[in-house]
């Protein structure tokens, strides 16, 4: 088993400069970019973190980890509840959104998934009731995301939202789906921002 995020953690930060339009020509403190030793070394927090994404009301700070769990079932993700609420205050403490970015260690469908909290993203269809064959929630306050379910469950229709039931409640949804969100996020700013323009024209 393992927690290592490192590949996640340098397709976050491409995807985020990509999103962003900036380049890795910027210095760190004006684009997106790791965190140093996943923040270990000088005291930082989280893996990833977006900087200056006028599209969003609040940065992003990412939890990036992969776990490699072979089961009767297939593939499985163990996700402490405790992984989440550490990442929610790591991401307060910079007025950042927490993002809680896992990923199977095998499959291309569906590998990665986002974990967030109720209300985090604009997100539309509202989330669907928990699927306990999908999810597994123990008395340690662990889930247990079964991949090949979430590959039947979420299919062609990978909008679907899972909602997870801990101490509190989080929302399961697809990689594909989250970014797909934030590609909304900016469409909808640059069309209000080239409106602006056009009225002071």
């Amino acid at each position: 088993m393992s927690n290592r995020g490192y590949a996640l953690e340098n397709q976050t930060e491409n995807f985020l400069l990509t999103l962003a339009d900036q380049s890795r020509d910027l210095p760190m403190s004006l684009r997106s970019h790791r965190i140093t030793s996943s923040g270990a070394m000088r005291g930082d927090k989280g893996d990833v973190i977006s900087v200056g994404i006028p599209f969003l009301s609040k940065q992003l700070l990412f939890e990036c980890k992969r776990r490699k769990e072979s089961t009767k079932g297939g593939m499985s993700f163990t996700l402490p509840e405790a992984w989440l609420t550490k990442n929610e205050g790591e991401a307060n403490m910079y007025n950042c959104t927490p993002i809680f970015l896992g990923a199977f260690t095998s499959g291309a469908k569906w590998r990665k998934f986002i974990v967030v909290s109720p209300n985090t993203l604009k997100m539309e269809p509202n989330p669907a009731p928990i699927l306990p064959r999908a999810i597994l929630t123990n008395k340690n306050h662990r889930f247990k995301i079964r991949k090949n379910t979430l590959d039947t469950e979420w299919n062609e229709n990978y909008k679907v939202s899972l909602l997870l039931r801990g101490k509190r409640d989080w929302i399961l949804l697809s990689y594909r789906y989250f970014t797909e969100i934030l590609g909304g996020l900016k469409n909808e700013y640059q069309i209000r921002t080239q409106t602006a323009i056009n009225g002071k024209s």
